[in-house]
């Protein structure tokens, strides 16, 4: 962000949510993360959960800590693609404790359940009975959560409804990309580049990742470390309000802001979109773009990332990146 001019805020209201319109992603890397289509108001499986707001953009990612027992990575079997031939995109997800034991649609009619299946979105337990309104695949059809785990013994398989494909899980590591080269932000052009990453990034706060995305675009300008921007179906839209104030970018137009809230820890002024950018920039469309020292933690391929210096810009200070930056006090005519 450059040559930013403050406005008037934007009122607050639990209601509203960013509009999300088409996204062209010419530019972005042809990655996804098997997502659900739609995730509604509350999931019958943690009604406790409650979303803050309708309409809001469906992830499959987990606390960081309390009932998730950590991230398991899976793979598509090579037998097992898309009736399309496309294998299932699904990379990481949350695997959080089952819920209950045994399938409620089965107890509730006193009969033995088939193999238990674990939706890793939430921790729903339901059987592979198939029947028309209960078990696994309704609480799929409902809320949309798209992988199950099988709960046997002999086990260790997941499935993808949004795919249809079984997956495995893989005994290595999460995939780390290879180490960079250096890069000078001086080298960096104005007006600002954008650059698909495909990197794993994440953002948590509050005991919460609020991002993750193989998919983010990186927006390269002269003197200032990157910003990465995440797609919304990357992100927890849920814990994200509209805050108050808007600035101007020359190069990408009207920018808004948004707090992080998780439960009663707000973080004012966290993220920042770009609704209606300028063409030029038209690919960051409703993507998001946090402040590293306004959450709690980001990474960008398991690298902590350090926050440029200064309260104004959003840097993404990461290994391969050299300065000086501009943020620090006596840099602002850079």
């Amino acid at each position: 962000m450059s040559s930013f001019h403050s406005d008037t805020g934007v009122r607050r209201s639990a209601g509203h949510q960013p509009s999300s319109p088409a996204l062209s992603l010419a530019v972005a890397p042809p990655v996804s993360t098997c997502f659900s289509p739609a995730i509604p108001a509350a999931c019958p499986a943690r009604p406790s959960e409650r979303l803050a707001h309708p309409g809001s953009a469906p992830c499959i990612l987990g606390p960081v800590s309390g009932r998730s027992r950590g991230m398991t990575r899976w793979t598509p079997r090579p037998d097992g693609g898309r009736p399309s031939g496309k294998p299932c995109t699904h990379t990481w997800t949350a695997d959080p404790a089952p819920l209950r034991a045994t399938c409620p649609a089965c107890a509730a009619r006193g009969r033995a359940p088939g193999d238990l299946l674990l939706c890793l979105t939430c921790g729903h337990v339901g059987c592979s009975d198939s029947s028309p309104g209960a078990h696994a695949t309704a609480h799929f059809e409902a809320d949309g959560h798209p992988v199950v785990r099988s709960l046997a013994r002999d086990g260790g398989w997941a499935w993808c409804y949004e795919d249809e494909v079984y997956l495995d899980p893989l005994d290595e590591p999460a995939p780390r990309s290879a180490p960079r080269g250096p890069e000078s932000v001086w080298d960096y052009p104005r007006p600002p580049a954008l650059s698909p990453d495909d990197r794993v990034v994440v953002v948590e706060c509050a005991g919460r990742v609020v991002a993750e995305s193989r998919r983010t675009i990186r927006v390269l300008e002269t003197s200032h470390p990157p910003v990465f921007y995440v797609p919304p179906q990357d992100v927890r839209t849920d814990l994200l309000f509209p805050a108050a104030g808007r600035t101007w970018c020359e190069w990408k137009g009207a920018a808004r802001y948004w707090d992080v809230v998780v439960g009663d820890d707000v973080r004012a002024r966290a993220a920042w979109t770009y609704p209606r950018p300028e063409p030029a920039y038209a690919a960051l469309t409703a993507f998001f773009a946090f402040y590293p020292s306004r959450v709690d933690r980001c990474t960008v391929a398991g690298d902590v990332v350090t926050a440029q210096e200064g309260d104004f810009y959003g840097g993404w200070i990461t290994p391969e990146v050299r300065g000086p930056f501009k943020g620090a006090p006596g840099t602002r005519l850079w």
